[in-house]
Formats: C-alpha cells, sequence, structure tokens
C-alpha cells in the first residue's frame, strides 16, 4: 500500500484548467500528473547526479587510455581524444 499526503498547491486558474482538461483527455487526474512531475524531476536530478564528468583523471585512466606520461587531459575531454590528437602530432611531427 502506497502512503499518501495531502497538501494545497496553489496554481494559477489557467495553467489548472489546462491540466484539468489535458488530465480529462487523458484519461488521467491533475493529481496523477502532479505526482510523475514531481517523480520524474527526482530521477532527472539523481541521472544528473551520476552524470558529472570528474575534475581530474586518475594516474591509472590516463595510463588506460594510452597517453604519453604526463600529458594533460582536461576534464571536457572525457576520451582524451584531444590528449591523444596532440601526443600523435607531436609524435609524427604533423
Amino acid at each position: 500500500m502506497t502512503m499518501t499526503a495531502t497538501t494545497p498547491i496553489h496554481i494559477s486558474t489557467p495553467l489548472y484548467n489546462q491540466a484539468a482538461e489535458y488530465a480529462r483527455l487523458h484519461d488521467t487526474s491533475v493529481e496523477e500528473m502532479a505526482e510523475k512531475l514531481i517523480f520524474a524531476f527526482f530521477v532527472e536530478k539523481k541521472q544528473e547526479k551520476k552524470l558529472k564528468r570528474p575534475t581530474r583523471y586518475s594516474p591509472e585512466l590516463l595510463k588506460l587510455v594510452g597517453i604519453a606520461k604526463g600529458a594533460n587531459v582536461s576534464p571536457d575531454d572525457l576520451n582524451a581524444d584531444e590528449a591523444r590528437w596532440e601526443y600523435l602530432k607531436e609524435k609524427y611531427d604533423l
């Protein structure tokens, strides 16, 4: 059994009326829509937290990527493509 809480939410009348009409047309309720939107908000926030890029790469990761020792990898260069390209340009005088 899911526990529920009842609390008033104050929104503008025109917005509520639009939501009520949408709910009627889609065989749902404004309450269900609000619950789904709030749930989706927290799921999205949780995903954003998981997807944050690291600010620094560990030496172990740099070795795995195959970059010359001491290469600087930008946090925006997630796959180290730019650093690898710079290394290859320097190595093969491109």
